[in-house]
C-alpha cells in the first residue's frame, strides 16, 4: 500500500509559524486579539487571515528578511529525502503563504516539492492576495480547505498527517496516521484520538524509518 505524506508548513516545517511572525512585525491594529480568536475558534482561518492581511504595512525587502531569519527543522530535508527513496509521496498542505514557503524550502535545501497554499504578493506598501483553494461548502471555513487535498476517494492509500495548529484538525481527523505537536496535540488527547506525539522531524523519522 502506497504512503502519502501530507505535511502541514507553519511551526511543522518552518520551527515557527512564519505568518504570525510576519503579523506581530507588519500588521497594525489589535493582531493579537485576531490570533486568539482564531486560535480559541471563534473566527475561522479565512476571516483571520483576511482581517491580517488587511492589516499589514511594509516593505517587500524587509519582510524578506524577516523570513530569511526563520529556521526550519534540521531533519526535514532527510525526512524527504528518505520518503523519496521508499517511493513515497509528500505533499504540502498549508495554510500560510508561497511568498515565504519557496525560499524557507530552498533554505532547507529542498527542492520540487510539491505543495499547497494560499498566495501572496507583496510590493512596497501593497499586499495582494488569493485564496486559490478555498471552499465555500468547507465545515471550518479554512481559507485552504486541507481535506480536499487528501485523495480520500483512493481506497489503496496509506494517509499520514503531520502538523501542529488549528488548520489541521479537520483533515487530521480524516487520515489513517497522525503525527501531531502543539493544538493540535491538545485537540487530538481531548477527543481520545491516537496519534503519534512529535517535537521535529527526527521523531517522525524514527517512527516511519525505523533502521534509517
Amino acid at each position: 500500500m502506497k504512503t502519502v505524506y501530507f505535511v502541514d508548513f507553519d511551526n511543522t516545517v518552518s520551527m515557527v509559524d512564519v505568518w504570525d511572525t510576519i503579523v506581530s512585525r507588519f500588521a497594525g491594529g489589535n493582531w493579537e486579539q485576531v490570533i486568539r480568536d482564531y486560535d480559541e475558534h471563534r473566527i475561522s482561518s479565512w476571516e483571520f487571515n483576511t482581517k491580517m492581511l488587511r492589516s499589514l504595512k511594509g516593505h517587500r525587502e524587509d519582510v524578506l528578511g524577516l523570513i530569511s531569519t526563520v529556521e526550519v527543522d534540521p531533519e526535514f530535508a532527510r525526512f524527504v529525502e528518505l520518503a523519496q527513496n521508499r517511493g513515497r509521496e509528500i505533499l504540502l498542505v498549508s495554510d500560510g503563504y508561497d511568498f515565504y514557503i519557496d525560499p524557507l524550502l530552498e533554505k532547507a535545501g529542498v527542492s520540487g516539492l510539491r505543495y499547497v497554499s494560499n498566495h501572496m504578493e507583496w510590493t512596497d506598501g501593497t499586499v495582494r492576495w488569493d485564496f486559490p483553494h478555498f471552499l465555500p461548502e468547507c465545515e471550518r471555513k479554512m481559507a485552504n480547505c486541507k481535506c480536499q487535498h487528501l485523495r480520500l476517494e483512493e481506497l489503496e492509500l496509506r494517509r499520514v498527517y503531520i502538523g501542529d495548529g488549528v488548520s489541521d484538525i479537520c483533515a487530521a481527523g480524516k487520515v489513517e496516521v497522525v503525527y501531531a505537536k502543539g493544538e493540535l496535540h491538545r485537540y487530538l488527547e481531548s477527543v481520545g484520538r491516537d496519534f503519534h506525539p512529535f517535537e521535529t522531524f527526527a521523531d517522525v523519522i524514527e517512527h516511519e524509518f525505523a533502521g534509517g
